[in-house]
């Protein structure tokens, strides 16, 4: 999504675009279109089934919608287990087992068995061995995030809003906004754990070691966030985003390719509109393709795959056989860099 101040639009008023990129089109759906009035207060927008808070839409005065926030929130730890007890340093402890039923249509319930314990939860430990257990900052949450999303569809400034989006603590999103004040905004929802010093959560951690244990989490305040910017414009694409905040946030954020696009066609223009928020929707222009093929073009062959690929207009157009080519030496790229001089092409 992007947000662009009305010191770039044609009317003078803020602009706000989301694409939350979730098929709409699936059975059955996953969003539900619902218009709220209750007074002179309204909020037209999309809900998800089951949960009544519009997860994007406008009201009165405030418009939102999301992108995935490539906050870390989760850790995988290895547990050693012993007569159905985990290890802690020398002593061995007993896991938290919890029965549910999951009622299967045309079938017979199954019954599943969790167990859990300090750092999170595993499948049931069917003989001695090591076991991996999730770790989720989303473990503990609930009325809190409730809450907090009540309060930010009801507000009537982007400050405002952010405040209580950053609060939300049961998901890690990318919040973009717009009021009818005039302002624009991004807010990070989600909380993140705080790790032991130098570890970036990449791979899984022994579990009987307390000194590799979270030390808490951090709070709202450290979220990733940024209002009113002076360019005019913000856009995400759950890029990295770790410059917003002090800490470190995401630890394994997508390219930066698509919101370097979207950020050259908001500078270029001062007059936006609805109708070039739409062209941009459209746009198929690799960014992606634009920093490799700079790499890739002096070494192609004087072959005609090879004149073809060079002459690519760099746009994904249904039938570019250009496009084609590309992505093909882009996943030799891949195959090799990660697979002959990493972990093997399988």
């Amino acid at each position: 999504h992007w947000m662009i101040s009305g010191s770039r639009t044609a009317t003078g008023k803020p602009l706000l675009c989301g694409s939350p990129e979730l098929d709409s089109a699936r059975l059955p759906a996953l969003w539900q279109e619902i218009l709220l009035e209750v007074g002179d207060f309204y909020c037209v927008g999309v809900f998800i089934p089951g949960i009544p808070l519009p997860g994007l839409g406008r009201t009165n005065y405030l418009s939102w919608s999301a992108t995935y926030g490539c906050m870390d929130m989760m850790d995988y730890f290895i547990e050693e287990v012993k007569d159905g007890k985990y290890r802690r340093g020398d002593e061995w402890g007993p896991f938290e087992v919890r029965e549910e039923v999951i009622k299967v249509k045309d079938g017979e319930p199954r019954t599943v068995r969790f167990y859990e314990n300090v750092h999170g939860v595993m499948d049931e430990p069917e003989e001695d061995g090591y076991y991996l257990s999730l770790a989720n900052s989303m473990r503990d949450t609930g009325a809190q995030a409730l809450i907090s999303f009540t309060r930010h569809y009801r507000g009537k400034t982007v400050e405002e809003s952010m405040d209580h989006l950053a609060q939300v603590d049961c998901m890690a999103f990318n919040w973009g906004l717009a009021d009818t004040s005039g302002n624009i905004g991004y807010q990070m929802s989600g909380k993140c754990p705080i790790r032991p010093e130098g570890w970036r959560g990449v791979l899984p951690l022994p579990g009987w070691d307390e000194k590799y244990d979270w030390k808490g989490l951090y709070g709202p305040d450290k979220n990733p966030r940024i209002l009113n910017p002076e360019k005019g414009y913000f856009s995400t694409s759950n890029q990295d985003l770790n410059y917003l905040s002090e800490v470190h946030i995401s630890t394994m954020p997508m390219s930066e390719d698509r919101t370097e696009r979207i950020s050259e066609l908001l500078a270029a223009g001062e007059d936006h509109s609805v109708e070039s928020s739409m062209e941009m929707q459209y746009n198929v222009y690799g960014k992606h393709a634009e920093w490799f093929m700079s790499l890739i073009r002096p070494l192609l062959p004087d072959t005609e795959k090879g004149r073809l690929l060079g002459d690519w207009d760099l746009v994904y157009t249904s039938g570019s056989l250009g496009a084609t080519l590309y992505e093909s030496v882009y996943f030799e790229l891949v195959k090799t860099v990660f697979g002959d001089y990493g972990i093997g092409r399988e």
